[in-house]
């Protein structure tokens, strides 16, 4: 969103299309007084929420945003197509839009969902689920050739595309990042962490999705143990991750868990602010493809991160490279209670870790050049584009 508003701002026409049935913290959706004149910003498919526990409900809703987004595509009749974090089902559907009008499409690919679900199909889905995999992995190699051109998140990605024969021109990497003048660092004690009766002793916190890719027997284990007396571990999140949490502490009459729905996204860096350490968790991946963009925002945040991921994640690599707290291993929460334990043994290092994390968001979360790569690297595609679909 904040890329939609920075193009539109340097006289662009920018259409942002967005789900309206995903669930979770978003940014401003609705056109402000500051927004230039050129964007628009519109909600596709039902406000009714996305069924990600129920795979055939799901297959059928992630269709039926795919066509959807296609016929407004087909009526924008843009030049070129920037696509993120969208479902394989509906990405065909748009790509085969801008294939049928000659619009250009660059795959801004934040993941290899196909590797994810070859992963996970297989042991959801006896029998059915191998083929399915298999469809899906062909699906996104035929989607990523059929691309003008790929914007990676991460170096990592190289492998992958050169596996499946793509040159080196087809794609670029630039690294995701928040939106730094959103997230301004707020005090410890602000009234959201007041309204919500976290101004005293000690917050461990969780945001964000609590997905597939996470596993919330870790956050549970931490509550448990309790790494320092006083502590609280605050998760705010929703969906099945988050209906677990609520079971499991009822059961265990955990009062220092502390389970909040999806905030305001205006309440985003308040709600960051109010703790002491931030916990991000993936779980152990054959590959390094998926880079929680929680970590970004958390660096906005100035707060000392425990990251608990795969060495080679570029998230591992930005909070160990640049100091901003400390990182273990995937799936391993006696490390994950450890290294907070020690970090909050240690409020200088906490501090140093804070400061370090909001110094990195600084320096790497500029607008201005990100937005001037994305400018380039469009402009030469929708000039390749016309070049080679003259008329």
């Amino acid at each position: 969103m904040q890329l939609s508003r920075a193009l539109a701002g340097r006289g662009h026409r920018v259409h942002h299309l967005h789900c309206r049935s995903l669930v979770g913290a978003k940014a401003s959706l609705d056109v402000g007084e500051g927004d230039a004149a050129g964007l628009t910003i519109e909600g596709v498919g039902g406000k009714r929420p996305m069924a990600k526990g129920s795979l055939v409900r799901r297959l059928a809703m992630e269709n039926a945003y795919g066509r959807r987004a296609a016929a407004r595509i087909a009526a924008a009749r843009p030049d070129v197509v920037l696509c993120a974090n969208t479902p394989l089902d509906a990405l065909r559907w748009i790509v085969r839009a801008c294939r049928r009008r000659g619009i250009g499409f660059v795959n801004w690919l934040q993941d290899l969902n196909s590797v994810a679900a070859a992963d996970i199909l297989p042991r959801r889905v006896p029998v059915f689920g191998g083929l399915a995999a298999r469809r899906y992995l062909g699906l996104e190699r035929s989607l990523l050739r059929r691309s003008d051109h790929i914007v990676a998140i991460s170096e990592d990605f190289q492998g992958y595309l050169e596996s499946i024969n793509l040159p080196a021109g087809a794609w670029s990497v630039i690294h995701n990042w928040a939106p730094l003048d959103e997230l301004p660092a707020r005090p410890r004690r602000n009234p959201w962490a007041e309204r919500h009766g976290l101004t005293h002793g000690i917050n461990i916190v969780y945001t964000g999705n609590l997905g597939l890719k996470h596993n919330p027997q870790l956050l549970l284990d931490l509550a448990r143990n309790r790494p320092a007396p006083d502590t609280r571990v605050v998760v705010v999140s929703e969906g099945i991750g988050a209906d677990w949490l609520a079971s499991r502490k009822r059961a265990l009459g955990l009062d220092n868990l502390v389970l909040l729905p999806f905030q305001p996204y205006a309440a985003l860096p308040e709600v960051m602010a109010a703790a002491d350490i931030l916990l991000a968790l993936l779980e152990p991946q054959t590959q390094p493809y998926c880079v929680p963009s929680k970590v970004l925002s958390y660096c906005c945040a100035g707060r000392a991160i425990v990251l608990s991921a795969d060495a080679g994640n570029l998230a591992s690599r930005i909070v160990h490279g640049h100091g901003c707290g400390r990182v273990v291993a995937a799936g391993d929460g006696p490390a994950v209670a450890e290294a907070v334990s020690e970090l909050l043994r240690n409020d200088r290092e906490r501090e140093a870790c804070a400061q370090r994390a909001r110094r990195y968001a600084e320096q790497s979360f500029g607008i201005e050049p990100i937005a001037s790569r994305f400018e380039e690297l469009l402009a030469r595609v929708v000039e390749r584009h016309r070049q080679s679909h003259p008329g």
